[in-house]
Parts: structure tokens; sequence; C-alpha cells
């Protein structure tokens, strides 16, 4: 939701509980996307770009513990999670004069690798092509595939 819950639902009860409560977002920020790790651990991905300011968040939640982390100027469309440390996030950066992101000019496609769940980022690969990286996928142990706007695709191969 947009204030940082997830649900989680049973097919055979067709009854939905509280899975995960991230308190600490602002409203402005949309959780965009979900996945739950081999372990149970609940990731979720998004941010905002808006009037107030462009910031991504990421934020992941595993028995009684719940994370969530923001990073000013980025804005998260899609993550892998590695491991329960280690993500790989698409997206976008905004250049500093580039308030809420309202300009394209002003954005740049970023894949960004975090090794500590979210908690400090590093990119990895910035473009000059596209404003934002979409979607990316795993083709095998160490090479991802990335699409970005303007018809981008981007082969990453890196371990991590």
């Amino acid at each position: 939701s947009s204030r940082g819950r997830v649900f989680l639902g049973s097919d055979e009860t067709s009854s939905f509980h509280l899975a995960a409560d991230f308190q600490d977002t602002r409203a402005q920020t949309g959780f965009t996307k979900l996945h739950i790790s081999n372990n149970g651990s609940i990731w979720a991905s998004g941010g905002a770009m808006s009037i107030e300011g462009s910031w991504a968040s990421i934020a992941t939640s595993s028995s009684d513990t719940a994370l969530a982390y923001r990073l000013d100027r980025y804005y998260l469309s899609d993550i892998f999670v590695k491991s329960d440390n280690t993500i790989i996030a698409v997206g976008s950066m905004m250049d500093s004069y580039n308030i809420g992101g309202r300009n394209d000019g002003g954005k740049a496609g970023v894949v960004l690798i975090s090794k500590n769940k979210g908690k400090d980022w590093s990119v990895v690969y910035r473009s000059n092509q596209s404003s934002e990286f979409t979607s990316i996928v795993q083709l095998s142990i160490s090479n991802y595939l990335i699409v970005g706007t303007n018809g981008e695709v981007v082969s990453l191969i890196h371990k991590y």
C-alpha cells in the first residue's frame, strides 16, 4: 500500500493478514514492487517523484524485524534480491536541479547495488541514453538483463 503495509493472502481461505508494516515511510512514498526471498523475507521497493522531491525507498521484513531506508535523488523501478544482504536495483537518478523528477533531461537510468540490506548503495552503471531503467531479470548466476526507456537493453555481467 502507499503507507508501507504489505498484506499476504491465502488461496484456501481468501483472507488477508498484515505481513509487514513499514511505519517510517513518508506519505508520498509508494511501494511498487514486492519480492519474497527464499527464506520468506519480504522486500518492497519504490519511492516518490513528486513536487516535494525524489527519493527511493527499500524495506525488508523478516520475523519481527523491519528495516526501511531512503535514498534521496533516486527512484527504484525494480529490484533483484540476490541474497538476504545483496540487492541489485534499477531505476533513475535525478540531477540536483531536477526537483521532483519533472524534467526528463535531468534524469539518468542507473543500476545500483547494496551489500547490506539497502543501507548503503553504489552506482555500478549510469546510462547516457535512458532516463530510467524499468526492469531487471537474472539470466544466470552472474548475468543480468536490464531494460530502460528509449529502447535501451543492457547486459550486466558481474559477480556480487
